[in-house]
């Protein structure tokens, strides 16, 4: 199959770009968990229990729903749309946090708990919710109007969601499950699988329809795969002897980021650019975990749990 053009990052290629890691610090005495940034360099995560805005090394904590709540920010869009949670009394509920600073609880579906995941350039949400009978559902928020998207079960799946408003996640096609590209108007499209597998699944869209994710014939994480803008070509993308691999983002430049997996309990971050696995040791990227890229090339990236050690920004 013909490999989808997925551009170097505009700063350069990673062999040829070596990242400085600026930390984070910590608020208070507690280490940040970042989550999301933004091409502007706006990080938001947790610290102690709170969200927060990390902005040119300053750190402000965000509004939660009620006093003594506690809350996560999830992601942070470039026009400053902030999504997440906050959670009174053990409740969950999804939360948008405006330009202000303000926060607005976010219309469930009739039961207690719900989550905002991520949020596009025009604020479209995409998230989780539950319905009075205590089923989840994958739900979609647009001027803050919700959409159920369908029960959770083992069969469909909702992952991310760009800024045209197409969602890319996992569907049932014939017997097997394959990635699958939902466009703005509801138009669902089977992105396939690749040669000698049987199964896929879709991670991660960047603006120009570009998916990431993996293929398999019967377990999670066989190969990595990027499927095309068009859906009429699949690709995967080369994985160290003796690993296995997913990816889990790509920006709108092409650059890939993922978890590689070795022996029982082993993972390291890895990333791909024009379709080259690239070592982030090796590019400056210490620590264990990346966790999100913006559209320059930065990292944001910590520890498991991000609560044990300082987190950076990769620039």
């Amino acid at each position: 199959m013909a490999t989808p053009a997925l551009a170097s990052p505009g700063t350069g290629t990673p062999s040829a770009r070596q990242y400085e890691a600026v930390g984070l610090g910590s608020y208070q005495g507690d280490f940040l968990e970042p989550a999301a940034l933004n091409n502007h360099r706006d990080i938001v995560g947790r610290v102690g229990g709170q969200p927060f805005l990390w902005r040119s090394g300053e750190v402000e904590t965000l509004a939660v729903l009620t006093m003594g709540s506690t809350g996560e920010a999830l992601d942070i869009s470039d026009s400053g749309h902030i999504v997440g949670a906050s959670t009174t009394d053990g409740v969950q509920h999804a939360v948008y946090w405006k330009a202000d600073g303000s926060v607005w609880e976010l219309p469930g579906l009739g039961g207690p708990f719900s989550v905002a995941r991520q949020v596009n350039e025009r604020g479209v949400i995409l998230g989780e919710a539950m319905d009075a009978d205590g089923n989840w559902h994958y739900v979609r928020w647009d001027d803050r109007v919700v959409t159920d998207l369908g029960a959770f079960s083992g069969d469909v799946s909702t992952s991310g969601i760009n800024g045209a408003g197409q969602m890319v996640g996992t569907a049932p096609f014939g017997s097997s499950r394959h990635a699958a590209r939902w466009e703005a108007d509801g138009t669902l499209n089977d992105l396939g699988v690749v040669a000698g597998t049987t199964m896929s699944w879709g991670n991660a869209i960047n603006d120009h329809g570009v998916v990431v994710g993996e293929a398999s014939n019967g377990g999670m994480g066989d190969v990595t795969v990027a499927f095309s803008a068009d859906g009429a070509e699949s690709s995967v993308l080369p994985v160290a002897d003796g690993y296995s691999a997913t990816a889990l983002k790509i920006n709108n430049a092409g650059l890939i980021i993922g978890q590689t997996f070795g022996g029982l309990a082993e993972s390291n971050p890895t990333m791909w650019v024009d379709s080259v696995q690239v070592d982030p040791k090796s590019v400056g990227v210490g620590t264990p975990l990346i966790k999100d890229l913006n559209d320059n090339g930065d990292l944001i990236g910590g520890f498991g749990g991000m609560q044990t050690g300082e987190a950076y920004l990769y620039v």
